[in-house]
């Protein structure tokens, strides 16, 4: 069954920017924070595949990913629209890039935390590539991160 556009308003808006208290005893418990990483790598259907600047299971070259507090002030609420869009409300920087360059960034995901070793909980291809040499800053607008749930192709 597929779910109504108000369930998906729903889901979005609890794992995105609705972590309080009284939600730690829920089934579907959303983080109070989320991190931020980029992919040179398509991730995968199950998100594995995701590849950041890593070397000996440590980040490299100034690169990690930014947390962001998992509350309204940095989600948008997600759309009425088909498909449901949840976005970044708040501007989502990276450190310069510090050493040597990035390879090419092509994915965005969303991680519960900082650790190189886990996969992302949500992910997505970026419209623009992007190639963050040394100094360079890689960021998303507010707005420009969007995550959506919809039903499948009938």
């Amino acid at each position: 069954m597929p779910f109504t556009t108000a369930q998906k308003q729903a889901i979005l808006d609890h794992i995105y920017g609705g972590y309080d208290a009284d939600s730690a005893n829920w089934e579907l418990k959303p983080e109070a924070d989320l991190y931020i990483g980029l992919s040179s790598e398509d991730p995968g259907v199950d998100g594995t595949g995701f590849t950041e600047p890593v070397d000996g299971g440590s980040f490299k070259d100034g690169y990690s990913r930014v947390e962001v507090a998992n509350t309204t002030t940095n989600w948008n609420d997600a759309t009425a629209a088909e498909p449901s869009v949840k976005s970044n409300k708040t501007p989502i920087e990276f450190a310069p890039c510090a050493d040597n360059a990035w390879p090419e960034v092509k994915y965005w995901g969303i991680f519960a935390d900082n650790n190189p070793a886990s996969d992302p909980i949500d992910w997505a291809e970026l419209t623009v590539y992007k190639t963050v040499g040394v100094g360079d800053v890689a960021r998303f607008a507010a707005g420009d991160l969007q995550t959506k749930l919809q039903n499948p192709a009938p």
